[in-house]
């Protein structure tokens, strides 16, 4: 008599709101009152009260929380949100108390359907079929996000919605799943159906609740089908089944969002729902990426595709770039249906397939070309056909060199020690050599691109740069594949403003991809007291990154990084990011070359596609700048891409490649090839650098006889990859070395790191002679000086000072000052004498350490009469040191 009496002062509106509000609360304290006081306990002499008492007191419970169902439908919203978070409440601090039959009566028939009819209201709101009981008084501001019915009936919703799950979270651990996951599963369609409607508010609730009730640990245990299939699933889609046929709430959350996924394909997604399924999706994998399978990492991934993917971003603020369609070729051809089959494959023979994935396997075979399809993506319709908002323009360097740039990226090596030096938390130092101050983001690389992705964008794409390294190594190369197919293709990041936004966003995500996966699996072969078992699967993981996924990436990078017969591409200058990209792939994958004894196949794939990529990027950095005998066309942006690449493509041979003890002779002959190459590279820069520079003002140091100061944010010089064929020519010298503290301090960063800060790399890092190698660089070495010194005597015939000039002037002074200080090796002297005559041969071998200067003395005699006092001084030094060589 007391409930039903509080509960129809509740629903009179002739007291207003408040009046109401304070029965509600009354409500409250019955329950309470009745927990507190009257709940059935043990008799004296321990036994329990009759069931007579037990059904009444269930009674008194239902028709209490009966009535807060009741005013949860209320049409005055103050009313009715009270009475959900009531019920909720009580629910909440009194299901335990009641009893699990009576619990879980009051879920069933009480909270969930309170849910699903707040639900038809509000469906019913946005028909235009129900009005709002509370009236806005004279003068009073409502705020825009509850100023109609239906954003008033979104709101009760919004927290019915999160009531259940709170409640069904609690009586999981009171009740056990057999109880659980009909009801579980009953919310979960009604989630289905209500992110179905994509609307902002519901749909958000509504995904924020399906992933919370995903993580309960009751939704992953697994149940017959048949326990699920007393509820009736209005749409009529099967159960998500595992190998055994068995199912769970777990399985049937990745159903759902895998039937959204599909949906956002064909429909037009708000941005702040985008917003969620990232932040979803994101705390899902965070907390439970170990209990994904294959299938469901991939269900992650193809959400963001379609997400950053949709039109709705690249057809109103992308700008078309129509010249791009005339230049045929699709770049790297990537065998991306292969590579879904072994992945398939894998997990079927690991016995992770569900019924649902093999359905995600293919889609994500299509997904190249059916996420771009404005024909798939937009379904044709009464509205006009889809077309840009902007005006069409023309291809132009949307890639600049970054004045933020980081140059305190950290090497592999580094961050290794790092993590076992932390040994009590190894998660913070991975998280903190993988965040933004110690690995590179698309802001801080040496280049940058203008063009950006829209916000929203932008932050759904992060949920690609944030996945996590996968335990399949199958898996892994499939998203590489996939990653490389969506957004590198030739064909289409040319077609708007914003897809090439995407591919210079893409570039970046496979260089952390690469850094995370490999970090994780270094980190495991490296604890002490591993188990064979786990360092045969750590070393078999590696073997198939490193001679599998990464050479197929290379293969991709090196395809953009010379884009030949392609000169839209070359003049986008995502050449400079490809490039970049590769570098610090490479660099990051010495270490795990190392670290794992890869199979000859393997470790063949490996390299190969590292001298691929390094001699295209040379033949790249070549057509784009140019030389002096065949002219230039580069513009400045170019020439100082070129320049930096240049130098950290050779630092990466000299300090990553060449010292490695397991790098095979045809390697490390192709690394000295490259090196040379990449000399002539730098002096083609300063060549070109300088015809583009404006000339300098009469008397400013022309004539004065001085080489040109070095840049000011650089202690590097300009001609780096000549400074490196010099040390491999040179005789080491134990007594020779840095001090421990700057060795060790210039072994932290990356490659691109010292170039980016003009460190230099320690004595350790640097290009060391291994066996017959300092015979294959003393030819390239003496190659190239002679055409140093015959360019600049024959610029020196030309009477009227130049920014040429200049440039040749320091050049030669650099090698100038390398050769007089140079102590070659043996194997390098006996490889500087010509082949014929024999007496210059053994002229060569007689000055042993100065065989560079008596090869170089028909080019030497021609600088003595040099105008330049700097030059003449360093051809005595060279001459004087050969004398005391020869004893003269």
């Amino acid at each position: 008599l007391v409930t039903a009496s509080i509960g129809a002062f509740a629903r009179f509106n002739g007291l207003g709101v408040n009046s109401s509000l304070t029965a509600v609360g009354f409500l409250w304290n019955v329950a309470d009152a009745l927990a507190r006081y009257h709940c059935p306990q043990p008799g004296a002499d321990g036994q329990a009260i009759g069931a007579e008492a037990t059904a009444a007191f269930e009674e008194l419970w239902v028709q209490i929380f009966t009535h807060l169902r009741v005013l949860a439908l209320d049409l005055r919203p103050e009313v009715r949100n009270c009475a959900v978070k009531s019920l909720t409440s009580a629910l909440l601090s009194h299901g335990r108390k009641i009893g699990k039959p009576c619990y879980q009566r009051c879920l069933r028939d009480i909270l969930i359907e309170v849910m699903i009819e707040l639900q038809n209201a509000s469906i019913h709101a946005r028909n235009g079929g129900q009005r709002s009981a509370s009236a806005k008084a004279p003068g009073m501001l409502v705020h825009h996000s509850r100023d109609t019915p239906e954003k008033q009936w979104n709101e009760t919703v919004v927290l019915a919605v999160e009531g259940v799950r709170r409640v069904l979270s609690h009586f999981s651990d009171e009740a056990g799943v057999q109880p659980f996951a009909p009801l579980a599963y009953r919310v979960l369609l009604e989630m289905k159906a209500t992110l179905g409607s994509l609307n902002s508010d519901l749909a958000g609730a509504a995904l924020r609740a399906l992933v919370d009730l995903m993580r309960i640990p009751a939704s992953s245990q697994l149940v017959a089908a048949s326990v699920l299939d007393e509820v009736p699933d209005p749409s009529g889609d099967a159960l998500v089944l595992d190998a055994d046929g068995m199912t769970s709430l777990w399985l049937g959350g990745w159903g759902v969002l895998w039937k959204m996924a599909k949906q956002c394909m064909t429909t037009e997604v708000p941005e702040s729902l985008m917003e969620t399924f990232e932040k979803a999706l994101s705390s899902l994998r965070s907390s439970h990426a170990h209990c994904f399978s294959p299938g469901q990492h991939l269900i992650t991934v193809m959400i963001s595709l379609v997400l950053s993917t949709a039109p709705v971003f690249y057809l109103p603020n992308g700008i078309p770039l129509p010249e791009a369609n005339s230049e045929e070729g699709r770049g790297a051809v990537v065998d991306l249906a292969q590579a879904v089959q072994e992945c398939a494959k894998e997990a079927l023979a690991a016995g992770n397939m569900t019924s649902l994935d093999q359905e995600v396997f293919q889609f994500a075979s299509d997904a190249p070309k059916a996420l771009w399809s404005l024909g798939v993506r937009m379904p044709p319709s009464h509205n006009a056909e889809p077309s840009y908002s902007k005006k069409p323009a023309e291809v132009k360097s949307f890639i600049e060199t970054n004045a933020s740039r980081n140059t305190q990226i950290r090497s592999m090596e580094h961050a290794l020690r790092s993590t076992f030096a932390e040994s009590g938390n190894m998660e913070e130092a991975t998280q903190a050599f993988l965040g933004p101050g110690a690995s590179p983001t698309h802001r801080t690389m040496l280049h940058i691109s203008s063009a950006r992705l829209q916000h929203v964008q932008g932050f759904v794409f992060g949920l690609l740069e944030d996945t996590p390294g996968f335990e399949e190594p199958t898996l892994a190369t499939l998203f590489f594949l996939l990653c490389s197919s969506m957004f590198l293709d030739h064909q289409n990041l040319l077609q708007d403003t914003n897809r090439f936004a995407l591919a210079s966003r893409a570039l970046c995500l496979m260089v952390m991809f690469c850094r995370r996966t490999f970090l994780v699996h270094l980190s495991r072969l490296a604890l002490p007291g591993v188990d064979p078992e786990t360092l045969a699967q750590e070393a078999s993981h590696l073997e198939a990154l490193v001679g599998k996924a990464v050479p197929q990436v290379l293969k991709v990078l090196q395809s953009l990084a010379f884009p030949q017969s392609k000169p839209l591409l070359r003049r986008s200058g995502l050449w400079k990011l490809a490039m970049e990209a590769g570098i610090y792939i490479i660099d990051d994958s010495q270490l795990a070359l190392s670290q794992s004894m890869l199979t000859p196949d393997a470790a063949r794939a490996y390299w190969e596609a590292v001298l691929c990529f390094l001699q295209s990027s040379l033949a790249s950095c070549e057509e784009i700048v140019g030389s002096p005998d065949v002219g230039s066309t580069a513009t400045a942006s170019e020439v100082a891409g070129a320049t930096l690449l240049a130098q950290a493509l050779g630092d990466l041979c000299a300090h990553q490649i060449l010292p490695k003890e397991n790098v095979s002779e045809e390697v490390s002959c192709g690394a000295i090839a490259v090196l040379e190459g990449l000399a002539r590279v730098q002096s083609n820069c300063a060549w070109c650098a300088a015809t583009l520079e404006p000339p300098p003002q009469a008397g400013a140091n022309q004539g004065s006889g001085q080489a040109p100061a070095p840049a000011p944010d650089s202690s590097r010089p300009k001609f780096s990859n000549l400074g490196h064929l010099f040390d491999l020519c040179t005789q080491a010298n134990p007594t020779d070395s840095q001090g421990e503290d700057e060795e060790e301090d210039s072994a932290l960063f990356s490659v691109v790191a010292l170039v980016a800060s003009g460190r230099s790399p320690s004595k350790s890092q640097r290009a060391v002679a291994k066996g017959n190698l300092a015979g294959v660089a003393a030819p390239a070495l003496l190659q190239r000086l002679r055409k140093i010194i015959s360019k600049y005597v024959a610029e020196e015939q030309q009477k009227s000072p130049s920014q040429v000039k200049m440039a040749l002037e320091e050049e030669t002074l650099f090698a100038l000052e390398r050769l007089s200080s140079l102590h070659a090796s043996e194997a390098a002297y006996r490889a500087a004498g010509p082949q014929a005559p024999q007496s210059a041969k053994s002229a060569c071998e007689l000055a042993a350490r100065q065989a560079f200067a008596m090869a170089l003395l028909p080019q030497l005699s021609s600088l003595v009469t040099s105008p330049m006092p700097s030059i003449r001084s360093a051809v005595r030094r060279i001459l004087e040191a050969l004398s005391a060589e020869l004893c003269l």
